[in-house]
């Protein structure tokens, strides 16, 4: 089932974008093995260190980073929102990968699954939904989506 992560009230990815994101996902984790399903998915160590309250509000759990391609097109108070939980996630994750967070995975049918992950695991999670929103950009615009946080994610991921 493709998931994405909605807030109410706040602008969702066109629906034809998640179908897409789902597939590319699905066709991620076929070629890697399975590495890209939840059932293969890193889980964190029971008494990891939680990431405070003030902190997790202050990363992207709400909507997702793709939410940044142009194609989306997302308000500009959400766009510069999203922006600040990106810096903020790449601090974390620079800091401390392993600390956990509540994420509440939604799927299509309406499906709430709240799961505790690491900072990595949610690194992980908007890296491959701003990848598939790159396939949807490149697909719509012929332009790639924010290629520099793309990137900056990947090397944050790789110090880990």
């Amino acid at each position: 089932m493709a998931r994405s992560r909605h807030q109410p009230g706040r602008p969702r990815v066109p629906a034809d974008a998640l179908r897409r994101v789902a597939l590319v996902g699905l066709l991620i984790a076929i070629a890697s093995g399975g590495a890209g399903c939840d059932l293969f998915a890193e889980r964190p160590e029971p008494n990891a260190r939680r990431e405070p309250a003030a902190v997790q509000k202050q990363l992207p759990l709400g909507l997702a980073l793709a939410n940044l391609c142009p194609s989306a097109e997302t308000d500009p108070a959400d766009a510069r929102m999203l922006r600040r939980q990106a810096e903020v996630l790449l601090r974390e994750l620079e800091r401390r990968p392993d600390w956990v967070v509540r994420y509440v995975y939604v799927y299509e049918d309406g499906t709430r699954n709240p799961e505790d992950i690491t900072v990595r695991r949610l690194a992980e999670e908007q890296l491959e939904l701003l990848d598939g929103g790159d396939e949807e950009e490149l697909y719509l615009t012929g332009r790639h989506c924010e290629p520099e946080l793309r990137e900056r994610i990947r090397t944050g991921l790789a110090a880990t």
